[in-house]
């Protein structure tokens, strides 16, 4: 199922703040080829020889000497792939080292698959309401939407911003998000500091300024004319 976006009416379904091609629009426009390097689905207009490709194999070309590595075989003519090492030549040999498929002079064809970047805009998302719910201005303009944006009442740089849509940095800011989900959790356990420990009976006193969620300076400081006056970043927060 696709992921839902927000629209600008504060729909209760929705999943995302932006929607995958705007995310890639900005993404590329910035250099972060990293956001592409994910799942594609691979088509074939021959399929492979014998028992064929399974998960895991390492799919080779024999002209180009690029690499790919199956992720699911959908059909014995499409595949989803990852870590494609290069671009594969058109009508060249593609082998798993036992299985070949000679292509024609068409393919094979790639084309990128959204699943894994919609996993990933979901986390920016969920992020942004787990850690800014509270502190943004404004209201949000339906009880029951899932997400903080669209808002009533936001004022930023003395102007009022519209009630009906995402404001653009805000969309930028769950991009960003969502990138940096590719490679690492956005919202890990937390672990309170200890100030001291008494044995005997035990009894625990913990540091309240310890952190208590994981935070990101570049994007604190995208965010930061959103917040509400002292709804800054307090000390003791973790940075990355």
């Amino acid at each position: 199922m696709s992921i839902v976006v927000e629209d600008g009416s504060g729909m209760a379904t929705a999943e995302s703040l932006i929607s995958v091609a705007d995310a890639t629009t900005y993404h590329t426009a910035r250099g972060n080829s990293t956001w592409n390097d994910v799942v594609e689905l691979m088509t074939l207009d021959v399929a492979p020889s014998g028992a064929g490709w399974a998960i895991g194999d390492t799919i080779t070309g024999a002209t180009s000497a690029n690499t790919c590595t199956v992720l699911e075989r959908i059909t014995t003519l499409t595949y989803h792939i990852k870590d494609r090492s290069g671009a594969f030549t058109l009508g060249e040999i593609l082998s798993n080292g036992t299985a070949t498929a000679d292509q024609g002079a068409a393919n094979p064809v790639l084309a990128a698959v959204d699943t894994v970047r919609e996993q990933w805009l979901r986390k920016a998302s969920e992020y942004m309401v787990s850690n800014f719910r509270d502190r943004w201005k404004g209201e949000r303009i339906n009880e029951d939407q899932a997400l903080d944006w669209p808002r009533n009442g936001v004022v930023v740089s003395g102007y009022t911003l519209a009630y009906d849509t995402v404001p653009t940095v805000i969309e930028r800011a769950c991009a960003e998000l969502a990138l940096k989900a590719k490679t690492e959790t956005l919202q890990p356990d937390q672990t309170r500091g200890k100030l001291s420990v008494t044995v005997g009976p035990i009894k625990t006193d913990y540091d309240k300024s310890s952190p208590q969620a994981k935070r990101f300076k570049a994007i604190d400081a995208m965010l930061a004319p959103f917040l509400k006056s002292g709804g800054g970043v307090s000390i003791g927060l973790v940075r990355t």
